[in-house]
């Protein structure tokens, strides 16, 4: 049986094929994607959809952390491309 979690965008349980994982990267200073990572994390779908209802807040709440608003919508807008997918055309 395949692990469910809650993404931290649409809140909605799914398996863990079809999300990805954020943790903290002390490294970088900043919430990175982290596959297989120890500590902490949160889950986010795989499409820009789910990026986009996430800010600081559900960051710094699933990360047990401040997650600052520039740290956030840093890693979110590169969301679709750090994955290997394409961010929906506005039209």
């Amino acid at each position: 049986m395949t692990p469910e979690r809650t993404c931290i965008g649409c809140r909605r349980r799914s398996a863990t094929t079809n999300l990805a994982r954020i943790a903290w990267c002390d490294s970088a200073g900043a919430p990175v994607h982290d596959p297989r990572g120890s500590g902490r994390g949160a889950w986010l779908h795989l499409d820009a959809d789910c990026a986009a209802l996430v800010g600081p807040d559900a960051l710094s709440r699933a990360l047990r952390r401040s997650v600052g608003r520039v740290e956030a919508d840093n890693l979110l807008a590169r969301w679709p491309t750090m994955l290997g997918r394409t961010a929906p055309s506005e039209g």
